[in-house]
């Protein structure tokens, strides 16, 4: 059975957010509480998550986890969902729908 994969920009995104609420020094914390997967930590070191390529899963959850344990936010999976969502409603197309219509709209419209 092939393996689950997440896409780059999920990295990218995270360790943005990361370091936006918590600090660039928290993204080297993180590297270095990754040690023990020297592939992954070097990647997380040096930021260079490729948007568009496909990453093992685990490394996702190891990220989150050495987050967790670095920042000692047990909110973070719930900050990073919802700056993520900022985010991506201020861009491309999203945007576009947001300047027109109210959230009121949009969240009555999606409970249908």
């Amino acid at each position: 059975m092939a393996e689950n994969r997440v896409k780059g920009i999920c990295f990218y995104d995270f360790l943005t957010i990361v370091k936006l609420v918590h600090g660039e020094e928290s993204v080297t914390r993180i590297a270095q509480a990754l040690q023990s997967d020297a592939e992954l930590s070097s990647e997380v070191a040096s930021g260079k998550f490729v948007k568009g390529v496909w990453y093992p899963i685990d490394w996702y959850r190891q990220i989150h986890r050495a987050a967790q344990e670095v920042t000692g936010d047990d909110q973070l999976a719930f900050t990073i969902g919802y700056e993520s969502t900022l985010h991506d409603l201020q861009q491309g197309i999203y945007k576009i729908f947001m300047s027109v219509l109210s959230p009121q709209t949009i969240v009555s419209t999606g409970t249908m």
